[in-house]
């Protein structure tokens, strides 16, 4: 097997190594991590463990890891910008890889709000176009939760805050040196 289609596997398996122009760019639900088992919920405390559970367990999550291609080549750390708004960037590339067919493949992180309207661009809003994929990890968790979710919520971020209010066993998140609340939420 060539590095290159090895590559282009890694980035098609939808789990983005951190590298060094990825570093501090990304909560780990960003990338999906927790879907694969890259988070352990129940362990003591680590750094950034409250944004980590705020992102968890209060479904506030405004960014996702999706698969784009580009005809140009990608690189972490580059910037994806969308044209429903120009003004700030979209998007981070998480991994990247040129794919067996000459075009190149991505892992990107991308707000939520992009979705298939519109037009995503590399590295700035008149940079190479890049066509939007899917996630490449099924959103199990999401969908389970709006299936118990209150059916009188009258908004998803209602249902799936009245669904994890529901779910959620917060008992291991305290250890003894930790100065987080037993909660974990405030």
């Amino acid at each position: 097997l060539r590095l290159d289609d090895w590559q282009w596997l890694d980035v098609k398996s939808g789990v983005a190594p951190v590298q060094a122009a990825t570093t501090e760019k990304f909560v780990p639900q960003m990338l999906n991590y927790e879907l694969v088992g890259g988070v352990d919920f129940k362990k003591g405390c680590y750094p950034g463990q409250e944004v980590v559970a705020r992102s968890q367990y209060l479904g506030k999550l405004k960014r996702r890891a999706f698969l784009v291609e580009a005809d140009a080549p990608m690189q972490p750390g580059q910037e994806l910008y969308w044209s429903g708004d120009t003004n700030q960037p979209a998007g981070l590339v998480a991994a990247a890889a040129p794919s067996p067919d000459g075009h190149w493949t991505a892992l990107a992180e991308l707000k939520l709000a992009v979705g298939h309207e519109g037009s995503l661009h590399l590295g700035s809003p008149g940079g190479a176009a890049v066509r939007l994929g899917v996630q490449p990890i099924a959103l199990p968790e999401l969908l389970a939760r709006l299936a118990i979710a209150d059916a009188r919520a009258d908004t998803v971020d209602a249902a799936l805050a009245a669904a994890t209010a529901a779910a959620v066993d917060t008992s291991q998140w305290k250890c003894e040196a930790c100065p987080y609340p037993k909660d974990g939420l405030s």
